[in-house]
C-alpha cells in the first residue's frame, strides 16, 4: 500500500511545471490526504483536514507561512454541532483578509460502512473581522430599530447589508 505523504511541490504557472519536494521546517504535519490547503494571506497558507496512514479522517489545521518554509500547528475550538474531522471538503480564501471557509466533505473514513458527510460551512479568521462587517451585524441584528433610517445609507453599503440579511437568515453568516 502505498503511504500518504506530507512533502510540499509547487506548481509554476508560467511552465505548468511541479517542483521537486520543498523542503520545510516547524511543526510539519503527518502525511495526509484528502484535505485542503488555502492561501490565508499572500505569506501564509492553511491546511486543514485529510485522511492519515491511519486511516482516520483528520480535524488539524496547520499554518506555512511561506516566507520562512515554517509550519504551525493550530488550536482547533471545539463545536458541538459541527464536527471538526473533514475530508473531501472544500475549502477557498474569501474576499475578506484573512478568511478561509470550508464547505462539506466527510467527518468519518470514506472507506466505512456509512460515512457521516457534511454540509455545514466552518469560517476561520486569522485576521479580526473588518468593521463594514461588524457594523453589518450590529445593523441586522437591530433591524426593527433601525429599518426606518436605512433608506439614508448609501445604495451599496444598502445593497451589501441586505445580501448580509440574508445570509444571516439562512444560517450562512
Amino acid at each position: 500500500m502505498e503511504r500518504r505523504r506530507n512533502d510540499l511541490h509547487a506548481l509554476n504557472m508560467d511552465t505548468l511545471e511541479w517542483s521537486d519536494s520543498i523542503p520545510t521546517t516547524g511543526n510539519v504535519p503527518e502525511g495526509r490526504t484528502w484535505h485542503s490547503l488555502s492561501a490565508a494571506s499572500d505569506k501564509h497558507l492553511f491546511l486543514y483536514g485529510g485522511f492519515n496512514n491511519d486511516e482516520e479522517a483528520l480535524g488539524d489545521a496547520y499554518i506555512l507561512d511561506t516566507l520562512t518554509m515554517i509550519w504551525f500547528q493550530l488550536q482547533v475550538p471545539s463545536v458541538q454541532s459541527s464536527p471538526m474531522t473533514r475530508m473531501w471538503h472544500t475549502a477557498c480564501s474569501t474576499s475578506s483578509p484573512g478568511e478561509v471557509l470550508l464547505f462539506g466533505g466527510c467527518a468519518t473514513s470514506v472507506l466505512s460502512a456509512e460515512p457521516e458527510h457534511i454540509d455545514n460551512i466552518l469560517i476561520f479568521r486569522f485576521t479580526p473581522q473588518p468593521l463594514n462587517w461588524l457594523c453589518a451585524d450590529t445593523v441586522v441584528k437591530c433591524y426593527s430599530t433601525l429599518h426606518k433610517q436605512l433608506k439614508m445609507l448609501p445604495k451599496n453599503l444598502l445593497m451589501s447589508l441586505f445580501l448580509h440579511r440574508r445570509l444571516q437568515a439562512i444560517g450562512k453568516v
